[in-house]
């Protein structure tokens, strides 16, 4: 699930001591259901794709809806060198009906930027 924005936006990244506390913040909101918190973190401007419909321009309630009932598995993170407030995260989820659903997840300071989810690749 390589799209252009996932390559746009992860040169000069390295891997951080922590996962980005924006990007923490917003996957503990999304599982708790609470939106409202979740869309606080994401900034007015963010780019959200869904990869599982080819849609360039999606939602907040369409990713939440397509990671409803998975179990997360796995998050992974990179920081910019340059500016250690940006930063970009994949998130893996397994889920019980489906195939399993992976997300990129950008941010920049407090605020999520950009959100690319679908299908994981199959391994």
């Amino acid at each position: 699930m390589i799209g252009i924005i996932s390559l746009l936006m992860a040169a000069a990244l390295t891997a951080g001591d922590s996962p980005p506390a924006a990007a923490a913040s917003f996957l503990e909101a999304v599982a708790s259901g609470d939106l409202a918190a979740a869309r606080a973190l994401v900034s007015n401007d963010a780019m959200i794709v869904d990869e599982s419909q080819g849609s360039p321009s999606s939602s907040l309630e369409a990713f939440a809806e397509y990671v409803r009932g998975c179990e997360r598995q796995d998050l992974t993170w990179d920081v910019d060198q340059d500016d250690p407030g940006r930063a970009a995260s994949v998130v893996t989820w397994v889920c019980p009906s489906r195939a399993a659903v992976q997300a990129f997840i950008w941010t920049e300071q407090s605020k999520v930027v950009a959100i690319q989810f679908g299908p994981a690749p199959e391994q």
